[in-house]
């Protein structure tokens, strides 16, 4: 019984000094359309990326003007892309599956691997089109209403997968000139269409995306440090702060246990002599 007395106590002792976990600052990663603050009477950059809608068409060379959003369902393809890195990792596949929604057919022949197409297309039906956690006003919204006109000077196109045959995606930056006197933030929404500048040429549906980071809270282990030893002051004790204070409880603990394992070796040897 004595034995179980002093487990109990060095465990309670133990809680004592050990101290309880931190909380530290993990990261979360969202998708999210890329927002941008304009200045009053100021300017911003925003890049964007930009995507075929015409199958046979030649690709654009040079920056046209936005005019209205692309069909829900190629919209849908494309917010789903986004949302799993198709757009980085496969932008030949997410090209395809937007040319199915468009023509209603697959383009190439069947000899064409379009396996990551084909889920793209099928999965992509239910997304809903909500935006993607933008702050601010809509920049197609604030191109219409005159408080925000938009330029581009180095939009050309993307080096193309050589199955494709020819170039299907470009980009560059944009260059938001807010007219108004007022700041104004203002997200680009997928989908955005971008018209041709040349009659010839296609149109394409454009894209602004960042990963945003929030911070949520994990549980980690307290980090364990060597006391400092304390500096006595010309008179008096100190306990040289929490460091000091800790020490002295691991001190009067160890002073305990010894105490309380040397009564109970007393006991149990008068016990053991009756």
């Amino acid at each position: 019984m004595a034995r179980m007395m002093l487990t109990g106590f060095i465990l309670a002792l133990f809680l004592l000094v050990g101290g309880a976990p931190a909380v530290a600052q993990a990261q979360d990663s969202q998708l999210a359309e890329v927002s941008v603050t304009i200045p009053a009477n100021g300017e911003a950059s925003l890049p964007f990326t930009g995507m075929c809608l015409e199958y046979t068409e030649p690709f654009p060379d040079s920056f046209g003007s936005f005019n209205g959003m692309a069909p829900d369902e190629v919209r849908r393809i494309l917010k789903y892309s986004l949302l799993n890195g198709y757009t980085v990792s496969d932008d030949f596949q997410v090209q395809m599956a937007i040319w199915r929604a468009i023509e209603g057919v697959w383009p190439y022949p069947d000899s064409v691997d379009r396996t990551l197409a084909e889920e793209i297309y099928a999965e992509s039906q239910n997304v809903t089109l909500d935006p993607l956690e933008g702050e601010g006003v809509a920049l197609d919204v604030a191109i219409a209403d005159g408080s925000v006109t938009v330029t581009s000077e180095d939009f050309a196109l993307t080096e193309p997968n050589p199955v494709a045959g020819g170039p299907y995606m470009g980009g560059g930056a944009l260059t938001l000139k807010n007219n108004t006197d007022q700041a104004i933030t203002v997200y680009y929404p997928f989908g955005l269409v971008l018209e041709a500048e040349q009659e010839a040429a296609q149109n394409l549906v454009t894209f602004a995306t960042e990963l945003e980071e929030n911070p949520i809270a994990t549980p980690t282990p307290a980090p364990t440090e060597e006391p400092t030893p304390p500096v006595l002051p010309p008179t008096g004790v100190s306990l040289g702060g929490s460091g000091g204070l800790l020490s002295l409880l691991t001190a009067s603990a160890g002073l305990l246990i010894l105490a309380g394992g040397a009564y109970i070796f007393r006991r149990d040897g008068s016990d053991t002599r009756t």
